[in-house]
Protein backbone atom coordinates (compact mmCIF):
# COMPACT_ATOMS: atom_id res chain seq x y z
CA UNK A 1 0.00 0.00 0.00
CA UNK A 2 2.89 2.39 0.72
CA UNK A 3 4.07 2.00 -2.87
CA UNK A 4 0.56 2.89 -4.09
CA UNK A 5 0.44 5.96 -1.84
CA UNK A 6 3.87 7.03 -3.08
CA UNK A 7 2.71 6.74 -6.69
CA UNK A 8 -0.41 8.80 -5.92
CA UNK A 9 1.78 11.46 -4.31
CA UNK A 10 3.91 11.82 -7.44
CA UNK A 11 0.83 12.07 -9.66
CA UNK A 12 -0.97 14.60 -7.51
CA UNK A 13 1.95 16.92 -6.84
CA UNK A 14 2.28 17.93 -10.50
CA UNK A 15 -1.06 19.75 -10.37
CA UNK A 16 0.22 23.29 -10.89
CA UNK A 17 3.87 22.91 -11.98
CA UNK A 18 3.69 23.51 -15.71
CA UNK A 19 2.91 27.20 -16.07
CA UNK A 20 3.53 28.62 -12.60
CA UNK A 21 6.50 30.80 -13.62
CA UNK A 22 4.42 33.96 -13.25
CA UNK A 23 3.29 33.07 -9.75
CA UNK A 24 5.39 33.17 -6.57
CA UNK A 25 3.82 31.86 -3.42
CA UNK A 26 2.06 28.74 -2.20
CA UNK A 27 -1.09 26.85 -3.00
CA UNK A 28 -2.68 24.57 -0.40
CA UNK A 29 -4.87 21.70 -1.52
CA UNK A 30 -6.28 18.43 -0.30
CA UNK A 31 -6.97 15.02 -1.78
CA UNK A 32 -9.87 13.12 -0.27
CA UNK A 33 -10.47 9.47 -1.13
CA UNK A 34 -14.11 9.01 -2.12
CA UNK A 35 -13.96 5.35 -3.12
CA UNK A 36 -11.35 2.61 -2.85
CA UNK A 37 -11.21 -1.01 -4.09
CA UNK A 38 -12.68 -3.64 -1.77
CA UNK A 39 -9.25 -4.80 -0.60
CA UNK A 40 -8.52 -1.26 0.62
CA UNK A 41 -11.87 -0.58 2.28
CA UNK A 42 -11.53 1.26 5.58
CA UNK A 43 -8.23 2.87 4.55
CA UNK A 44 -9.75 5.91 2.86
CA UNK A 45 -8.75 8.33 5.62
CA UNK A 46 -5.19 7.02 5.61
CA UNK A 47 -4.89 7.66 1.87
CA UNK A 48 -6.00 11.28 2.12
CA UNK A 49 -3.35 13.91 1.43
CA UNK A 50 -2.71 17.48 2.53
CA UNK A 51 -0.67 19.31 -0.08
CA UNK A 52 1.32 22.56 0.00
CA UNK A 53 2.87 23.59 -3.32
CA UNK A 54 5.34 26.48 -3.39
CA UNK A 55 6.45 28.18 -6.62
CA UNK A 56 9.37 30.44 -7.44
CA UNK A 57 10.20 31.10 -11.07
CA UNK A 58 10.98 27.84 -12.84
CA UNK A 59 11.07 25.79 -9.61
CA UNK A 60 8.43 24.23 -7.41
CA UNK A 61 8.33 22.44 -4.07
CA UNK A 62 5.35 20.31 -3.15
CA UNK A 63 4.96 18.82 0.33
CA UNK A 64 2.39 16.09 0.82
CA UNK A 65 1.41 14.85 4.26
CA UNK A 66 -0.54 11.75 5.17
CA UNK A 67 -0.77 9.36 8.10
CA UNK A 68 2.32 7.45 6.95
CA UNK A 69 4.67 10.44 6.76
CA UNK A 70 5.66 13.07 4.21
CA UNK A 71 6.70 13.22 0.58
CA UNK A 72 8.29 16.34 -0.88
CA UNK A 73 8.84 16.80 -4.60
CA UNK A 74 11.12 19.50 -5.96
CA UNK A 75 11.05 20.32 -9.68
CA UNK A 76 13.23 22.46 -11.92
CA UNK A 77 11.75 23.04 -15.38
CA UNK A 78 15.06 24.36 -16.77
CA UNK A 79 17.14 21.42 -15.56
CA UNK A 80 14.21 19.09 -16.37
CA UNK A 81 14.89 17.49 -13.01
CA UNK A 82 12.73 16.15 -10.20
CA UNK A 83 13.88 15.43 -6.65
CA UNK A 84 11.66 13.18 -4.54
CA UNK A 85 12.13 13.23 -0.75
CA UNK A 86 10.36 10.77 1.52
CA UNK A 87 10.28 10.71 5.30
CA UNK A 88 8.35 7.63 6.43
CA UNK A 89 8.74 5.42 9.47
CA UNK A 90 11.98 7.20 10.38
CA UNK A 91 13.58 6.60 6.97
CA UNK A 92 14.62 9.70 5.03
CA UNK A 93 15.43 9.04 1.38
CA UNK A 94 16.05 11.21 -1.68
CA UNK A 95 15.84 10.33 -5.36
CA UNK A 96 16.78 12.44 -8.39
CA UNK A 97 15.25 11.69 -11.78
CA UNK A 98 14.39 13.42 -15.08
CA UNK A 99 11.01 15.14 -15.28
CA UNK A 100 8.34 13.73 -17.56
CA UNK A 101 8.17 16.29 -20.35
CA UNK A 102 5.71 14.65 -22.75
CA UNK A 103 2.69 14.29 -20.50
CA UNK A 104 0.38 17.24 -19.97
CA UNK A 105 -0.13 18.54 -16.42
CA UNK A 106 -3.65 17.20 -16.31
CA UNK A 107 -2.48 13.76 -17.44
CA UNK A 108 0.06 13.75 -14.60
CA UNK A 109 -2.78 14.57 -12.22
CA UNK A 110 -4.68 11.48 -13.30
CA UNK A 111 -7.11 13.43 -15.47
CA UNK A 112 -6.47 11.85 -18.89
CA UNK A 113 -7.87 14.15 -21.60
CA UNK A 114 -6.75 12.26 -24.71
CA UNK A 115 -9.91 11.63 -26.71
CA UNK A 116 -12.04 13.29 -24.05
CA UNK A 117 -15.03 15.45 -24.87
CA UNK A 118 -14.93 18.76 -23.04
CA UNK A 119 -18.04 20.88 -22.64
CA UNK A 120 -17.92 24.33 -21.09
CA UNK A 121 -20.75 25.05 -18.67
CA UNK A 122 -22.10 28.49 -17.90
CA UNK A 123 -21.59 28.16 -14.15
CA UNK A 124 -19.15 29.76 -11.74
CA UNK A 125 -18.23 29.43 -8.08
CA UNK A 126 -15.59 30.70 -5.68
CA UNK A 127 -12.87 28.26 -4.70
CA UNK A 128 -10.24 29.55 -2.24
CA UNK A 129 -11.50 33.06 -3.01
CA UNK A 130 -10.99 32.77 -6.79
CA UNK A 131 -13.62 32.91 -9.50
CA UNK A 132 -13.74 29.50 -11.16
CA UNK A 133 -15.44 28.25 -14.29
CA UNK A 134 -16.96 24.82 -14.83
CA UNK A 135 -16.50 22.20 -17.51
CA UNK A 136 -17.79 18.67 -17.94
CA UNK A 137 -15.18 16.24 -19.21
CA UNK A 138 -16.37 12.91 -20.64
CA UNK A 139 -13.54 10.38 -20.62
CA UNK A 140 -13.81 6.94 -22.22
CA UNK A 141 -11.69 4.08 -20.87
CA UNK A 142 -10.20 1.25 -22.95
CA UNK A 143 -13.47 -0.68 -22.86
CA UNK A 144 -15.48 2.33 -24.03
CA UNK A 145 -17.10 3.08 -20.68
CA UNK A 146 -17.53 6.85 -20.30
CA UNK A 147 -16.89 8.66 -17.03
CA UNK A 148 -18.06 12.27 -16.60
CA UNK A 149 -15.79 14.52 -14.55
CA UNK A 150 -16.94 17.86 -13.15
CA UNK A 151 -13.92 20.14 -13.47
CA UNK A 152 -13.61 23.61 -11.96
CA UNK A 153 -10.73 25.77 -13.20
CA UNK A 154 -9.38 29.28 -12.63
CA UNK A 155 -7.89 31.50 -15.34
CA UNK A 156 -6.23 33.95 -12.92
CA UNK A 157 -3.38 32.04 -11.23
CA UNK A 158 -1.16 29.81 -13.39
CA UNK A 159 -3.13 28.81 -16.48
CA UNK A 160 -2.53 25.37 -17.95
CA UNK A 161 -3.52 24.59 -21.55
CA UNK A 162 -5.89 21.61 -21.51
CA UNK A 163 -6.11 20.23 -25.05
CA UNK A 164 -6.94 23.68 -26.43
CA UNK A 165 -10.48 23.50 -25.13
CA UNK A 166 -10.03 25.33 -21.84
CA UNK A 167 -7.15 27.19 -20.25
CA UNK A 168 -6.81 27.52 -16.51
CA UNK A 169 -5.51 26.09 -13.27
CA UNK A 170 -7.48 23.02 -12.16
CA UNK A 171 -8.99 23.96 -8.78
CA UNK A 172 -11.34 21.07 -8.10
CA UNK A 173 -12.10 17.75 -9.76
CA UNK A 174 -12.45 14.04 -9.17
CA UNK A 175 -9.77 11.71 -10.51
CA UNK A 176 -9.38 7.94 -10.67
CA UNK A 177 -5.90 6.49 -10.13
CA UNK A 178 -5.29 2.74 -9.91
CA UNK A 179 -8.93 2.14 -9.07
CA UNK A 180 -9.02 4.77 -6.33
CA UNK A 181 -11.48 7.67 -6.76
CA UNK A 182 -10.14 10.88 -5.22
CA UNK A 183 -11.29 14.48 -5.05
CA UNK A 184 -8.67 17.17 -5.55
CA UNK A 185 -9.51 20.64 -4.19
CA UNK A 186 -7.47 23.81 -3.74
CA UNK A 187 -8.13 25.28 -0.30
CA UNK A 188 -5.93 28.42 -0.22
CA UNK A 189 -3.74 30.53 -2.51
CA UNK A 190 -1.10 32.78 -0.91
CA UNK A 191 1.23 35.14 -2.76
CA UNK A 192 4.50 35.40 -0.81
CA UNK A 193 8.29 35.24 -1.12
CA UNK A 194 9.44 31.61 -1.23
CA UNK A 195 12.72 30.68 0.50
CA UNK A 196 15.58 29.34 -1.64
CA UNK A 197 16.24 26.61 0.92
CA UNK A 198 13.07 24.80 -0.15
CA UNK A 199 14.73 23.70 -3.39
CA UNK A 200 17.73 21.87 -1.90
CA UNK A 201 18.02 18.34 -0.48
CA UNK A 202 17.99 18.71 3.32
CA UNK A 203 20.68 17.20 5.50
CA UNK A 204 20.03 13.68 6.73
CA UNK A 205 18.57 12.26 3.50
CA UNK A 206 20.12 9.23 1.75
CA UNK A 207 20.21 9.16 -2.07
CA UNK A 208 18.54 6.09 -3.55
CA UNK A 209 17.15 4.78 -6.83
CA UNK A 210 13.43 4.33 -7.45
CA UNK A 211 13.79 0.55 -7.04
CA UNK A 212 15.57 0.99 -3.70
CA UNK A 213 12.88 3.38 -2.50
CA UNK A 214 10.09 0.97 -3.43
CA UNK A 215 11.99 -1.85 -1.71
CA UNK A 216 12.09 0.25 1.46
CA UNK A 217 8.31 0.58 1.33
CA UNK A 218 7.96 -3.18 0.99
CA UNK A 219 10.25 -3.73 3.95
CA UNK A 220 8.22 -1.30 6.08
CA UNK A 221 4.98 -3.10 5.17
CA UNK A 222 6.48 -6.46 6.14
CA UNK A 223 7.70 -5.23 9.56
Amino acid sequence: MLKKLFTLAIIACTALIANAQKFEGKIDASITVLKAPAEMAGMEAMMGQQITSSFKGHRSHTLMKNMMGTTAIITDSIKKEMIILTDMMGQKTAMVQPMETNASPTENMGLELNGAKIKKVNERKLIAGYDCKKAIVDIADESGVVTSVELWYCEQIAPVEMKGEIRGTPMEFTMIVEGITMKYEVTAVTKEVVAESLFAIPAGYTLQTMDQMYQNFQNIEQD
